[in-house]
This record gives C-alpha cells, structure tokens and sequence, in this order.
C-alpha cells in the first residue's frame, strides 16, 4: 500500500514540476514579447518623432529650387527666414497629396495648418482650405481618427500676413 502511494505520489511530483515548467516557460516567451512590443514602438515613436522635426525644418526653407513651382519642385519649403511665402503655399497647396509625401521622404500620415495669436485656423490665402495634407483631415477632426497608433504635433513660430502665426504639423502612423 504505501509502495503505491509512493508511486501516485511521484507522479504527482513529475506531473506539477512539468505544469510548472510549462507556465514559467510560457510566462518567459509572453515577457520577451511585451518588451519586444515596447521597443518596436518606442523605436517607432522616435522615428516618428524625428521625422515631424525634419518636415517642418524642410517647412521652414525657401525649398528646392529656390524659386520653385509646383511643377518643378525637388524639395518642399515655403518659407524665407520664417516668413510664410503664400506663392509657395499655394504652389504646395496644388500638390497631391502623395507626391507631397514623397518630396517630404515620409511614409506617414501629416497635416500642416496655421494659427492666427489668437490660436484661431487661418484660411490658406484666404480660400477655404484650412490646411494642407492628408485629405478628408482638418484641425477640428485629426485626433478622432480610428486608426492612428501615435500621433505626434509639431508647432513653429512663423510670420504670415505680416503678422505672428503658429504653424502646427501633424505626423501620425496608422
């Protein structure tokens, strides 16, 4: 009798130690992968992150060619020493969208508008287009997107109209 105990009992032991093994071994693969998952999105953001900085410095140039058009243009800038050049703005205006991501060398998603000192949106050349970017956005609906996974916002002090403006950037990964 206590021989057979002695066996369920050893069974038992072999049985619990494997159960264990098990679960250390799946909780150990489920922590590699949250801190993968971290990493990847903090490289992500970073990346994110860098990439706005670099839009809106090529934002702040007088762009390639100098006195570029829509037609001819190598690198977008719409600006000299900060002033908002509103031939330029019009010419980026007239430029789709996705050609605009690639002279911007992004792959993400972004939307540039102006704010007038009172923090109000400026109408583009006084048009009806609040911004420009990735179409069917505006500075009222940008953060209600579904699909955005980060979104990163960008502000630079600019003149526009002769007067104080903030330009505000949007770059976001969906």
């Amino acid at each position: 009798m206590k021989n057979k105990r002695s066996k369920k009992s050893q069974m038992f032991m072999i049985e619990l130690a494997l159960a264990i093994l098990i679960f250390v071994s799946a909780m150990s693969l489920y922590y590699k992968y949250l801190s993968d998952m971290k990493t990847s999105s903090a490289e992500e953001l970073n990346e994110l992150i860098d990439n706005a900085r670099d839009i809106s410095e090529s934002f702040l140039t007088p762009g390639q060619p100098n006195d570029w058009n829509s037609t001819d243009v190598n690198m977008i800038g719409i600006a000299n020493n900060n002033r908002i050049n509103e031939t330029k703005l019009l010419s980026f205006r007239n430029i789709s969208y996705d050609e605009t991501k690639f002279l911007l060398a992004t792959q993400y998603e972004f939307y540039v508008f102006f704010k007038n000192r009172y923090g109000n949106p400026v109408r583009i050349l006084n048009d009806t287009a609040e911004g420009i970017g990735k179409p069917g956005i505006n500075s009222t609906n940008i953060k209600e997107q579904d699909d955005v996974k980060s979104i990163i916002k960008v502000e630079r002090i600019v003149v526009m109209n002769s007067d104080i403006a903030r330009m505000v950037i949007y770059v976001w990964s969906i």
